[in-house]
């Protein structure tokens, strides 16, 4: 077994897989958020909270999880800081959905929210490059 190609594959040493799985728990707490915010004939049922509600509540801890792979404890500090403001502002609208019906306008606004939160907050607030810069193959 080689070492070294174990540490290429490992999030901790590999700044870009550790991006995109952030990503990946981002986009899936979106998804499972905009589900879980639909009303339909099994709402409130068993059902429901295995399909719409643990899954979710998985892919959020995945999200708080990711955070661990942030050496710099300033940084990590600030990631964590502003993971909280997203998430609010999410709940806030699968709130609104959920309360008023509007499951189209809260899904539009899920995407531009996350959208934001990717390409714009992520990068130039939280040290999480989505590709690789010039400065980065240079080196």
């Amino acid at each position: 077994m080689d070492v070294s190609n174990k540490a290429e594959n490992n999030p901790k040493f590999h700044p870009k897989l550790r991006a995109n799985l952030i990503n990946i728990a981002l986009i899936s707490q979106a998804s499972l958020l905009n589900i879980a915010t639909q009303e339909n004939e099994f709402t409130g049922s068993l059902l429901w909270i295995c399909f719409a509600l643990l899954p979710l509540l998985a892919s959020s801890i995945w999200m708080a999880f990711n955070q661990t792979y942030e050496k710099n404890l300033t940084q990590r500090k600030k990631n964590t800081q502003i993971e909280l403001i997203y998430c609010m502002i999410q709940l806030v609208i699968a709130l609104f959905g959920y309360f008023t019906n509007h499951y189209f306008t809260t899904s539009i606004l899920l995407i531009i929210v996350l959208s934001i939160y990717i390409i714009y907050i992520n990068p130039k607030y939280m040290n999480r490059k989505l590709v690789k810069s010039k400065e980065d193959s240079s080196t």
